[in-house]
C-alpha cells in the first residue's frame, strides 16, 4: 500500500449528494493503490424526554364541608426516548390546602413508561376552591399542569324520633330563619323514615325546623313538633 500521503481524493459535488445520508466517510487505500470511500450510517441521537397527560383538568363538583370524595387519577407517560427527572410533584395554588396528591412517578420515569397521579378534594369551607397538580421535570415545557376545581357546601341533617301513634305515612319538615313565623316545608313528599338533608342552606344563617306527622288517613298532619336550631359555620 502507498502512503497515504501520495494520493489527494476529491470529492465531487455529485457524490456529496449520493453520500448526504451518511454522517462519516472512511477513505482507505487497497493493494492495489485504487482509493475507497466507504459510507458509515450515522448513530441516531435520542430524543429528550417528553411528558404526556391524560388530563388537562379535573373537577370535583360540590362536597359538603370536611367530608371527602372519590380519588380522581391522572396518567403521566414520558413519550421520549430519554429519562424523565421530576424534581417536584405536588399540588400548588392558593386552595392547595383542599386537595391532596399522591402519585407513583418517584424521582424518574423511563422512555416509554407510565405513572398514576391519585387526587383527592376535601373542602374545608364553603364556596369554590381550585388549585393544580404542578410537576417540576427536565421536560420541554416544564413546569407540567393539571388544573383542579371544586366546590364546599354546608349542610344540615335532622333526625327525630319514629311517632308512637299509629297509621303515621311519613313526615313533613319545616324551616323558617325565625323562630315565631314563615315556616315553609322543606319536602314536595312525605319522608319515609326520621332523618332529612337540607343542602340549601347558607354560611352564617340561623334555621329553625319543625317536624309533623302525617296520618295514613286522609293525610292529616299532626301538629307541630319541638322545634330544633342550626346555626351554618361561616365560610
Amino acid at each position: 500500500m502507498r502512503a497515504m500521503g501520495q494520493y489527494r481524493i476529491v470529492l465531487e459535488a455529485a457524490l456529496f449528494a449520493a453520500l448526504a445520508a451518511y454522517a462519516v466517510l472512511s477513505v482507505s487505500c487497497d493493494q492495489g493503490g485504487k482509493t475507497r470511500i466507504v459510507p458509515v450510517p450515522p448513530t441516531s441521537a435520542a430524543t429528550p424526554p417528553a411528558v404526556a397527560l391524560s388530563e388537562a383538568s379535573l373537577n370535583f363538583g360540590s362536597l359538603p364541608v370536611d367530608t371527602a370524595g372519590s380519588p380522581a387519577s391522572v396518567t403521566l407517560t414520558n413519550s421520549g426516548d430519554s429519562p424523565l427527572s421530576i424534581a417536584r410533584l405536588g399540588v400548588t395554588g392558593s386552595d392547595a390546602a383542599d386537595f391532596l396528591a399522591t402519585s407513583s412517578c418517584g424521582a424518574s420515569v423511563e422512555p416509554g413508561k407510565k405513572c398514576t397521579i391519585a387526587i383527592l378534594f376535601s373542602p374545608r369551607s364553603s364556596g369554590k376552591h381550585t388549585a393544580a397538580v404542578t410537576i417540576d421535570d427536565n421536560a420541554a415545557g416544564s413546569p407540567h399542569s393539571v388544573a383542579l376545581a371544586g366546590a364546599g357546601t354546608h349542610d344540615v341533617i335532622l333526625t327525630w324520633k319514629a311517632s308512637a301513634t299509629a297509621g303515621i305515612a311519613g313526615y313533613n319538615v319545616f324551616r323558617s330563619t325565625t323562630s315565631t313565623e314563615g315556616k315553609s316545608p322543606l319536602n314536595t313528599s312525605a319522608i319515609n323514615g326520621t332523618t332529612y338533608l337540607d343542602a340549601s342552606v347558607k354560611p352564617g344563617q340561623t334555621y329553625w325546623y319543625w317536624v309533623t306527622a302525617i296520618s295514613s288517613s286522609g293525610g292529616t298532619q299532626s301538629p307541630v313538633g319541638a322545634e330544633a336550631t342550626a346555626t351554618v359555620p361561616s365560610p
